[in-house]
């Protein structure tokens, strides 16, 4: 190949680079939030039992998706971070005598993200919207002691030049989340007290 030639494919490639990275900052890719932005805080506390539990992979219902046309909906909630800041949360709230993500408990957590959404709702603001199922099944037995379907929603605003539409976004689907977690986990220490 000439160096005419090899120029111009690193003009293209440049050029395509730029595109991609171009489309996801500017909403074209959702970008999954970290564990430590859903963790309730202060942890929600509950009575200590000596049962041990473990937190199984996390399912969401329908197909994940990746793309973020809207710059509100930058942000998406995946399972696998999910799944972590559950363990952190029931970690922090020391209900139960060991939390894990792997091996056998006396009790596994089964959790399905059935819906995330968010949108404007002002200029800077945005409101977003979380749905979770969550299931407490007894190991040994296999029988379910305890289910619950959380529905939270919370709205924040973004900080005009420094945090814009995506940053409200992220901000409130990170409290809609934390939120949901601190209900779910209110609700399970009612559930197997």
């Amino acid at each position: 190949m000439s160096s005419a030639t090899l120029a111009a494919c690193a003009r293209r490639r440049r050029a395509i680079v730029v595109s991609v990275a171009i489309t996801c900052a500017t909403g074209g890719c959702a970008v999954a939030l970290s564990p430590e932005v859903m963790v309730p805080s202060p942890p929600v506390t509950a009575a200590r039992t000596e049962k041990t539990i473990t937190v199984a992979q996390v399912t969401t219902e329908g197909e994940a998706s990746t793309a973020a046309l809207d710059p509100a909906e930058q942000f998406k909630v995946a399972d696998e971070q999910f799944r972590v800041a559950l363990v952190k949360a029931l970690e922090a709230s020391g209900m139960f005598r060991r939390v894990t993500s792997a091996g056998r408990g006396d009790y596994q957590l089964l959790a399905r993200i059935v819906a995330q959404q968010s949108q404007r709702a002002g200029f800077l603001t945005v409101t977003s919207s979380f749905v979770a199922n969550y299931r407490l099944r007894e190991e040994e037995s296999g029988r379910e002691v305890w289910r619950e379907t959380i529905v939270t929603h919370e709205t924040a605003e973004g900080r005009p030049f420094s945090e814009g539409v995506p940053g409200a976004g992220k901000k409130a689907l990170a409290a809609a989340v934390r939120r949901n977690i601190a209900d779910m986990l209110e609700k399970l220490a009612r559930g197997v007290q």
